[in-house]
């Protein structure tokens, strides 16, 4: 996959192949939230990256990733959806371009990567993405659960959902009543202080 600099709502890197995502949104235009509270410049604690987030179009959010020595901007435009009680941030990738990793599977069509959100305070974000081992696992077991390809990715697997939205949803809002499960450790993400 494509080093991938999200920082709306936090400071999300994914790095390296193994990840899940769908190839529809994981919203359907009638599903997106604004939060005001997202806007504003974000970090990580331990990084000096941060992501400006402003306001896209409608109810969308746009992100600028700026790296430590200001270089490499990567613009993203988002979408934050709910299900059930669960804040989730969809954001549209294309799975083709440079700096893919050479042992990483390519994609042809646009990839939806999705985290979960926690609004902790106006400050302060946690960030969770999908754990593939758990994705991998729980849908070997249950193949129909949701239409998916499953392709390995160095010592790990990808996961890509191919359902439609509203299978994919339905999907979702099943098992993130199991929790944290289905989720790696969240990345803390804090709103950087004016100058």
């Amino acid at each position: 996959m494509k080093h991938v600099l999200f920082l709306g709502i936090g400071l999300l890197v994914l790095s390296g192949c193994s990840t899940v995502a769908s190839v529809q949104p994981i919203y359907h235009h009638r599903d997106l939230v604004f939060l005001p509270e997202l806007l504003g410049t974000w970090t990580s604690p331990d990084s000096s990256e941060t992501a400006e987030i402003s306001r896209g179009k409608g109810k969308f959010y746009h992100m600028v990733g700026k790296k430590s020595d200001g270089s490499s901007e990567e613009m993203y435009e988002f979408g934050l959806t709910k299900i059930g009680k669960t804040l989730l941030v969809d954001i549209p990738e294309a799975g083709t371009g440079g700096n893919e990793k050479e042992s990483c599977p390519k994609k042809a069509e646009t990839r939806h990567f999705f985290a979960r959100i926690e609004i902790v305070d106006k400050d302060h974000v946690r960030v969770a993405t999908p754990d593939p081992k758990w994705f991998s696992d729980y849908l070997k077991a249950h193949p129909k659960a949701v239409r998916h390809e499953i392709q390995p990715s160095g010592q790990n697997e990808s996961v890509t959902l191919t359902g439609s939205t509203r299978q994919v949803r339905k999907f979702l809002k099943k098992h993130l009543k199991h929790g944290d499960a289905m989720f790696a450790e969240p990345d803390e993400v804090i709103r950087k202080a004016d100058h």
